[in-house]
């Protein structure tokens, strides 16, 4: 069955080129039809004329070196098939590299042509091999060892076919097979007692050739030969042991590689496999303000205190209904009473050796004051909520989240404010968010919508959401006009000075806020819980 369209590349050799110095081309078949030939992808066969094309223009297909695409030594010029062998000819520019493939190629060191190819159908015959029926021709390469005899490739695609046995299975096969092949040691030895000597044969009848030796039962099943010692040997020595084994026609299962074993245990010293650094992982932190935003844009702070003034409530200015007829109009005494509030502050340090400044990655210092200014965040939120509820109007008899809204409303009202902000405990909010459709107020279902990632929603003029710094069943409600935060940045102060006689670097933060309460009367609390 034909698979169509399969992305893949096919690396094979092919036959022996001619080169023109003078026309500066090199000229060789790149495939042979019908013909076994070794490729990456194990014992293939090009089916016939058509199974390899050229795409267009042909100047898209290099020649290469040994497969390396960063050696490009020339294009392809033209291509010939005569249905039996595409014949290629590559135009080779001027230029040191292309002078040296135009002479090896002549001399012989390296005349041999690999292809690669883009796989685009094939299957697969009753031997393994793989059936080439389209494929497009990506480059041409100049290699040094040309095709596999079809001996071997045969074997190669048996071993494919039967890649399911196990390698000592393998052995005792092949052993077995070739003990029993015609010229093996073990058949001659079987036919020596039905054969004359060759004394007994006269001259002329005796073989001219020695027959190809091919491995015993008991060589095939031998323990694999070791070439080359702990500190191996060099490539030359290797390949001889190779060939001769070979040769010898015992089995190519039996060879182990000329190197030494390289495991990660032998690299403690991390030469090789290194882990992979990636620095500071994310954290979560707690560093939002929720409080501090519900009261409107901070204030500057630009001293230690903040204060003011503000009206005695009883003696603030009034204004009564006059007679005229210029009568006595109408007058009451004015007060005021200071208001102040004294800032606070905040500040981190440490005492950092010298060489983590000078020879450290710049990126921890960083860290350590991102950190401090999440930390000075959380911590000016809870602060501020201090200052909030010590100085908020306590609203009893609030047992629901519906209750406080309806209670601080009516409050508000009472003296003039607006309700703009409400804050839940976590448990008031679980209840608030889970209220049954029928009690949600027409207009949170009108205007209303709630982000539960962030546990804030907004309906209207009116804020709302969670609050971890308030206690269990605690509700706040506010006037924003009713109290304003301060600080001198929402980002601490950095400070690094040089510790000299220590060897170190202190690292430190401060940062510096304040609030002030307007009026308490337009902030509520609930603290009586939810039942």
């Amino acid at each position: 069955m034909s698979h169509p369209k399969k992305v893949a590349y096919l690396n094979l050799s092919a036959g022996l080129l001619t080169a023109s110095a003078s026309q500066r081309t090199i000229t060789g078949d790149i495939v042979e039809y019908g013909v076994v030939g070794h490729t990456s992808l194990g014992p293939t066969i090009f089916v016939g004329a058509g199974s390899i094309t050229a795409p267009t223009p042909l100047s898209k297909v290099k020649m290469l070196v040994q497969h390396d695409t960063e050696r490009s030594v020339g294009f392809l010029q033209d291509i010939a098939d005569d249905g039996s062998k595409p014949k290629a000819t590559f135009k080779v520019p001027e230029g040191a590299e292309g002078d040296d493939a135009l002479t090896k190629a002549a001399n012989g060191t390296r005349d041999s042509f690999s292809v690669g190819v883009h796989l685009q159908e094939y299957s697969f015959d009753d031997d393994g091999n793989l059936l080439v029926h389209a494929s497009t021709l990506k480059e041409v390469s100049l290699v040094t060892i040309p095709a596999f005899e079809n001996a071997l490739v045969h074997d190669v695609a048996a071993n494919r076919k039967e890649a399911v046995m196990t390698v000592e299975e393998m052995q005792r096969e092949q052993a077995l097979a070739h003990a029993q092949t015609p010229g093996s040691p073990a058949a001659q030895v079987a036919a020596a007692a039905q054969t004359p000597s060759p004394a007994e044969v006269p001259p002329a009848a005796q073989p001219a050739t020695v027959p190809t030796r091919h491995a015993t039962r008991a060589e095939a099943q031998a323990s694999p030969i070791q070439v080359g010692g702990p500190r191996g040997m060099d490539l030359s020595a290797a390949s001889q042991i190779v060939i001769d084994h070979l040769r010898a026609g015992l089995p190519a299962a039996q060879l182990a590689a000329a190197l030494s074993d390289v495991v990660p245990a032998d690299d403690a010293g991390e030469g090789y496999l290194r882990p992979t650094f990636i620095g500071e992982l994310w954290q979560a932190f707690q560093d939002d303000r929720p409080l501090i935003d519900a009261f409107g844009t901070p204030g500057k702070l630009v001293g230690t205190k903040v204060y003011g003034w503000k009206w005695d409530l009883a003696n603030r200015p009034r204004v009564g209904r006059y007679a005229g007829n210029k009568t006595d109009v109408p007058s009451n005494p004015l007060k005021t009473v200071p208001a102040e509030s004294d800032a606070q502050d905040f500040a981190a340090g440490w005492d950092v050796a010298r060489k983590y400044i000078d020879l450290g990655a710049s990126d921890f210092i960083e860290s350590v004051f991102r950190g401090a200014t999440a930390d000075y965040r959380l911590q000016t939120e809870i602060w501020f909520g201090e200052q909030i509820l010590a100085e908020a109007t306590e609203v009893a008899g609030v047992t629901t989240v519906l209750g406080a809204l309806n209670q601080f409303s009516v409050e508000a009202a009472r003296i003039g404010a607006r309700l703009s902000t409400i804050q839940f405990g976590t448990d008031a909010w679980e209840e608030f968010i889970n209220l049954p459709e029928a009690q949600v107020p027409w207009w949170l279902k009108q205007q209303g919508s709630i982000e539960l990632d962030g546990l804030k929603g907004r309906a209207g003029g009116l804020t709302f959401g969670a609050n971890l710094g308030l206690g269990a069943g605690q509700i706040l409600g506010a006037d924003k006009r009713a109290a304003t935060y301060y600080e001198a940045s929402s980002v601490p102060v950095r400070v690094t000075a040089q510790d000299i006689p220590r060897g170190g670097v202190d690292l430190g933060v401060f940062g510096y806020a304040g609030a002030i309460v307007h009026d308490p009367r337009a902030i509520w609390v609930s603290d009586d819980g939810l039942v």
